[in-house]
């Protein structure tokens, strides 16, 4: 009992912290005035998605010396690993049958809204809200910026296409996750068609931080199956919880939890499940410190 005061005043200090986090990462009218200039005068032009997300960053964050990489999921990961991101938030989709699509069946509609995730990443703090856009597991490059200045919310997609003018305006939830939906269907089947490949489908959303609040690298911990050839993955920590799914040697997965002996495992599909311990082998990988990892972003 004596350590409940203490408890509640770090409790309270951690709520009204709360509130400061999200303010820090709303950009400045003049930053993304910056880069809208920079999204409408590409528009149509020569450089392709990704070279337009890159430079997109570069301008944003009045950082021209900024290295980045090969594909937005790997730029946006290089920006997490250095603050100015927060890691990938998946949404996935449903069939025309209403089932979860995992790369087996054709994508129809998401099964969580963008639009909503993406108020509810703003957490209610009035101001200019950026995020790059992975939609179809990293098939095009998309820089979003989301408004809730006086009041409301208007959403602006940003890439290379000149049929959006560099900084198109969705007013409504119906627009963007239609326009999401609609384009993440189209991609599957002609990608399907053409290359004979099945993507997994996922869009993955990343909150940028601007320059100057970056956020601590944290540590993760990752572990891989390696002393049974198909382990028995349960819904809970402990074997009178059901069996829902098995692991082969050697896969991976994110930890997210613990419980005593057992550990709460997230695979690649973003469902979480529960194994024991001893058929594991457990590995943390902590980030590099946030300046020895930013003058490696910005080539100093």
């Amino acid at each position: 009992m004596k350590f409940a005061p203490i408890a509640a005043s770090l409790a309270l200090s951690l709520l009204f912290a709360l509130p400061a986090l999200a303010q820090d990462r709303t950009f400045a009218d003049e930053d993304v005035r910056r880069a809208e200039a920079f999204f409408t005068s590409s528009a149509g032009g020569s450089l392709d998605c990704l070279e337009t997300i890159n430079e997109g960053m570069r301008v944003l964050y009045n950082d021209r010396s900024m290295r980045l990489s090969s594909t937005v999921d790997l730029t946006m990961k290089k920006m997490a690993a250095v603050g100015r991101a927060t890691p990938a938030r998946k949404f996935g989709f449903y069939d025309e049958k209403g089932r979860s699509t995992f790369g087996v069946t054709a994508p129809e509609t998401l099964r969580e809204s963008v639009w909503d995730g993406l108020i509810a990443m703003s957490n209610g703090v009035e101001g200019w809200h950026v995020f790059g856009f992975s939609p179809l597991d990293g098939n095009h490059s998309v820089t979003l910026f989301l408004d809730t200045r006086n009041g409301g919310s208007k959403v602006y997609w940003s890439d290379q296409w000149g049929s959006k003018g560099g900084f198109k305006l969705y007013a409504t939830k119906a627009e963007l996750d239609g326009e999401i939906e609609r384009l993440t269907s189209k991609w599957w089947k002609t990608k399907l068609r053409t290359l004979k490949i099945k993507f997994k489908t996922d869009a993955k959303i990343y909150q940028l931080i601007p320059a100057g609040a970056e956020e601590a690298p944290t540590s993760e911990e990752t572990a891989e199956v390696i002393r049974a050839s198909n382990l028995n993955l349960r819904s809970g920590p402990g074997t009178n919880h059901d069996r829902v799914a098995g692991a082969k040697r050697g896969q991976k997965f994110k930890v997210v939890g613990k419980e005593g002996k057992w550990v709460q495992l997230e695979g690649e599909d973003g469902k979480r499940v529960w194994a024991h311990r001893y058929f594991l082998k457990v590995t943390r990988t902590v980030q590099a410190g946030a300046a020895s990892a930013l003058r490696g972003l910005s080539g100093n």
